[in-house]
């Protein structure tokens, strides 16, 4: 379904949460982060609504300034979470994510499982704090470096969220 951004914020919000009132839980939400640790239009420094679903979005950093989108609430309410990370300048987001600190990629959790994919462009200290198994969100969630020589084997969570994925074997339940 389509936001109707075009009608303001405030309107498409209600629109489409109305809209949304009777969906059920995700299968699955795929997210990014940016450069700043923002996911899905939730921009640091910006207060969410906890009790709305839809959220009108002012003053965002990057065009467009206005927007709607998802509540971390709404967008928790998955079953399943990807996160795909690509590109040297999330770096330092990803890092400050996995040192705990409170960024709107950080409220987003799944029913059963998170996982985050990072490309290997990264630099180094990813690869080193991922092979440490540091914890990327409080809820089970899966860290993995992919490697694009590698051929990568489907990857299996078993147990308490283990995930083996070529060469990195990572536990981070919460």
């Amino acid at each position: 379904h389509i936001i109707a951004a075009e009608s303001g914020p405030e309107l498409a919000a209600e629109q489409y949460r109305v809209l949304l009132q009777e969906v059920p839980p995700f299968d699955m939400v795929l997210l990014g982060i940016g450069e700043d640790g923002h996911t899905a239009s939730l921009f640091p420094g910006h207060e969410f609504a906890h009790d709305r679903t839809v959220l009108p979005v002012y003053n965002a950093p990057k065009y467009p300034a206005q927007r709607v989108t998802l509540s971390p609430a709404m967008l928790s309410r998955c079953h399943h979470l990807l996160f795909l990370v690509t590109g040297r300048s999330k770096s330092a987001a990803v890092s400050r994510w996995q040192r705990g600190e409170k960024l709107p990629v950080s409220l987003i959790r799944a029913i059963e499982d998170a996982v985050v994919l990072i490309d290997d462009r990264h630099d180094g200290s990813l690869q080193q704090s991922a092979q440490r198994a540091t914890r990327v969100q409080k809820a089970a969630a899966v860290l993995c470096i992919f490697r694009r020589e590698q051929n990568l084997r489907r990857a299996d969570t078993v147990g308490d969220q283990n995930l083996l994925i070529g060469k990195h074997e990572l536990h981070l339940a919460g």
